[in-house]
């Protein structure tokens, strides 16, 4: 029998690079890769074995460094936060074994299909739209698509755009909607957060597809003009897309009582992990209009735990969240050089906080608390310069008074430090 030859692929690559290096004028085969470590060793000065177990060592110390909210106090707001994951819900998480009440491989989709029928018709219900699909795992995307279809079905070209969302959503929806779409931004009141009526009537014309805002903002505010912001639309023939988080519908009216016409967002609340694949699922919801349906682009086929969102469950967390957020506010407001709460409006769970008096800048005051366990807020000096030295920090149902002030000690200390 002939024996097999496998190549040693290190090897090959290796033999490679000594005849790129000289072409390339590099010293070494190391300048190949300008992102390899000092550490990491060429195959010239080790063996194939060392080389391997080198790196086995360096990738283990460099995991080892790693922070994860399961062990560090987080207040960081980001796209994606810590909710309450009812062990029902790691059960019922669909797989290869999922039971519905169809078996067999061809027969197996229509148990699946049922299955999104039933939460999706539970969303449309939380959402208090008559149409949901659940169509992306991203909510940036979600949001795009959202506006796309608003400017299909008005046939226009230009969207305005709240300058308080999401950075990141932002940069998803302007890079979808390119280059068919034009965006424009709509300012905002610094002290309140809210949209800016003055500077949305002078941008609005009847070539405007869609004007797109989030509720609660990004920067954590409640939107409260919405009801405003479709009647002045709508004299031009322009679509309100309103992206929701849906964990505040158990204390906020949903966005079609004041005119909304495309509802998005994301479904993290209902029982997903931060770091699943699927932490995040977009939706789309509309009316039951023939215009708004026939754009709606194919679902994707995959379920969410809905079955414990009832109405009483989610008034009583859109309240938890405003009682926990009040008090984190209160007690950062007795922090001398802190203020709890940048705007002046109500929030839900996220809120600015002003750190301007300190004299320290928020990397710092975040790499010490980092010290001491606690996942500080987001800086907002590079977004949203306009507030100096601020964090965006965010308070969940699973944050309890002690940990409030936990995180108020860390910070009376760390100011105490400085001076």
């Amino acid at each position: 029998m002939t024996k097999k030859v496998r190549p040693n692929l290190q090897k090959m690559v290796y033999r490679q690079n000594e005849g790129i290096v000289p072409e390339i004028c590099a010293e070494s085969d190391r300048e190949l890769n300008s992102s390899s470590p000092g550490e990491i060793h060429s195959l010239e000065e080790l063996p194939i074995i060392g080389y391997e177990l080198d790196h086995d060592y360096y990738h283990d110390e460099v995991l080892r460094e790693n922070v994860n909210a399961s062990k560090h106090l987080d207040f960081l707001r980001e796209d994606c936060w810590q909710n309450k994951i009812p062990a029902v819900c790691n059960e019922g998480n669909p797989g290869p074994e999922f039971p519905t009440s169809y078996a067999g491989e061809h027969l197996w989709n229509q148990g699946q299909l049922q299955i999104l029928l039933e939460s999706q018709s539970l969303l449309a219900e939380l959402i208090d739209m008559e149409i949901l699909k659940i169509i992306t795992f991203d909510w940036g995307k979600a949001a795009a698509i959202a506006i796309r279809m608003a400017a299909r079905i008005t046939g226009r070209k230009k969207v305005l755009v709240a300058k308080v969302v999401s950075p990141e959503r932002f940069n998803v929806i302007s890079y979808y909607g390119s280059p068919e779409l034009d965006f424009a931004v709509i300012a905002y009141d610094k002290d309140t957060g809210l949209l800016d009526l003055e500077d949305l009537k002078k941008k609005l014309s009847s070539d405007i597809a869609a004007v797109y805002f989030e509720n609660p903002t990004y920067l954590g505010s409640i939107e409260s003009q919405g009801s405003e912001v479709a009647d002045m639309i709508g004299e031009h023939g322009a679509l309100l897309v309103v992206n929701v988080d849906p964990a505040s519908l158990g204390v906020l009216t949903s966005p079609c009582r004041y005119g909304a016409d495309i509802v998005c967002g994301d479904l993290h609340l209902s029982g997903m992990h931060r770091n699943d694949k699927d932490t995040q699922v977009g939706f789309i919801a509309v009316r039951d209009e023939e215009k708004f349906i026939k754009e709606f682009p194919p679902h994707l086929v995959g379920t969410v735990s809905t079955g414990l969102l009832s109405q009483n469950a989610m008034y009583e967390i859109g309240q938890t969240l405003m009682q926990i957020c009040q008090y984190a506010v209160m007690e950062l407001n007795k922090i001398p050089g802190v203020k709890g709460s940048r705007f002046s409006s109500p929030f839900l769970k996220d809120f600015i906080v002003d750190f301007n008096g300190t004299g320290l800048s928020v990397e710092v005051i975040n790499e010490r608390l980092l010290g001491k366990k606690i996942l500080g807020g987001k800086d907002l000096s590079m977004d949203f310069p306009e507030y100096g030295q601020s964090a965006l920090y965010c308070v969940t149902e699973l944050h309890t008074r002690d940990d409030i002030d936990s995180l108020i000690e860390a910070v009376t200390e760390i100011l105490e430090e400085k001076e």
